[in-house]
């Protein structure tokens, strides 16, 4: 498994980006995507809930350090790519601002903080597993209803999948 610091020089020397709030933020982001997809982060390093968003601690004190880009898997290889396509073009404010409006468990790992209070809450890859889930299904009535993007057979069988693997088969992960 490649590392947030391995993760974060690919970033930097294959696709240029630069500049510490909108790495922090991509980082977050492909974590998440990768869940998403796979149902496993692409680098095990967990986000803290900092004022700005996300962030990894290992790569903001540690500015210097370098990983090793090469170390990415074959498989991660898209889903830097995906996120870095969508989000490239945006700076780091617009991600932070973004972050605080589309990341729920952000807010949770919050809870209790002032906006411009400084905090070091760890998002678990459980929290980020339980949003995700819900931005999926919901249960109403006992039932699970599923949000899919379309009628497609191949969409509704994808959603199902990504469903299956960001929970592993828990359906608490709906509830509250």
């Amino acid at each position: 498994m490649p590392t947030v610091h391995d993760v974060d020089s690919y970033l930097q020397s294959r696709l240029g980006v630069s500049g510490g709030v909108k790495r922090h933020k991509m980082l977050y982001a492909i974590n998440r995507l990768s869940l998403f997809k796979t149902g496993n982060p692409l680098f095990s390093a967990e986000a803290e809930a900092w004022k700005w968003g996300p962030a990894f601690p290992g790569v903001y004190y540690n500015p210097q350090r370098r990983g090793n880009p090469d170390a990415i898997p074959a498989w991660g290889v898209p889903i830097i790519s995906e996120v870095h396509q969508a989000l490239g073009n945006c700076g780091g404010k617009v991600l932070a601002k973004r972050s605080h409006n589309r990341y729920p468990e952000w807010r949770a790992a919050r809870q209790g903080l002032g906006p411009n209070e400084n905090g070091n809450n760890v998002i678990t890859f459980e929290a980020m597993r339980r949003a995700l889930a819900r931005e999926i299904a919901t249960i109403v009535d006992g039932q699970v209803r599923v949000r899919v993007p379309s009628t497609k057979y191949g969409d509704i069988q994808q959603t199902l999948t990504n469903l299956r693997r960001i929970t592993q088969g828990r359906l608490d992960f709906l509830t509250a």
